[in-house]
């Protein structure tokens, strides 16, 4: 039965599956290692929460910066009862600190699964793993830079004898999901590589089907813009379509050096 476009085998992943893959241990080890690496995982979240919690002061002013523009001089940012302010700093240390410990709990989500992979399906991780990181940090930048964007466009629309008063932890928590929407669609060229990497997907395959997979795009970028208006769409949109085209030439060339070692 021939499978959909999107799953096709090649035949080079014959030669992948007679290699040996590490030897099978027990599920109550597994579950142990990946415990482990959670606990691990966790620890440095808290860590470097608590770091960023006494920063709080210049890491708000920065974040707030966007939307200032656009709030009344006095009282645009508002709290609705005396515990929210405490919660304001727990957020935004915990949604920093997550970011800030991204490089390490990648890096352990790459180590849990490396060891199920066979060395030909391995060799790719050492490329996927920083740039897994390198890419979530540019989607956080891009996801910081067109905020003020996003506000102007949705706030041009205001009536003019409107004012905006913004609850601050509404704010915050439309930064944390923006981020890592932004974050998580930057991962295209990595899950791309690695389908790649296991002879699901190929450059060929890619090159025929862009047309389709720029929609696709699109609808995903619609999907998990937390805003959901067509500006941040397009913007989301607009670089994981780049990505994508540069995940067909990234795939190109771990094709052309998977077919030189095998000419020697």
């Amino acid at each position: 039965m021939r499978l959909p476009f999107f799953f096709p085998m090649r035949r080079k992943t014959v030669k992948a599956k007679k290699q040996e893959r590490d030897p099978e241990i027990p599920l109550v080890e597994h579950l142990a290692e990946l415990r482990t690496r959670l606990v691990r995982s966790v620890i440095m979240i808290v860590l470097a929460s608590t770091a960023i919690w006494f920063f709080y002061d210049p890491l708000y002013t920065f974040f707030t910066a966007p939307i200032r523009p656009y709030l009344p001089k006095e009282g645009g940012l508002i709290v609705t009862n005396w515990l929210e302010p405490f919660f304001i700093q727990l957020k935004l240390s915990l949604y920093c600190g997550l970011v800030a410990s991204a490089p390490f709990w990648i890096l352990e989500m790459w180590a849990f699964i490396a060891p199920g992979l066979t060395p030909q399906e391995r060799k790719p991780i050492r490329l996927l793993a920083p740039l897994t990181i390198l890419l979530f940090l540019m989607g956080v930048v891009l996801a910081h830079l067109v905020l003020p964007m996003t506000f102007g466009w949705a706030l041009g629309y205001m009536p003019p004898e409107a004012r905006l008063l913004q609850k601050i932890t509404d704010y915050v928590e439309f930064l944390a999901k923006m981020y890592l929407a932004f974050g998580i669609a930057f991962q295209l060229p990595v899950v791309l590589m690695f389908l790649a990497s296991v002879g699901i997907v190929d450059s060929t395959l890619m090159k025929r089907f862009w047309r389709q997979a720029v929609i696709i795009i699109m609808l995903i970028a619609a999907i998990i813009t937390p805003s959901n208006d067509p500006v941040t769409m397009m913007i989301c949109a607009t670089p994981m379509a780049l990505l994508y085209m540069l995940s067909i030439f990234l795939v190109g060339r771990m094709e052309q050096q998977e077919a030189d070692e095998d000419k020697t």
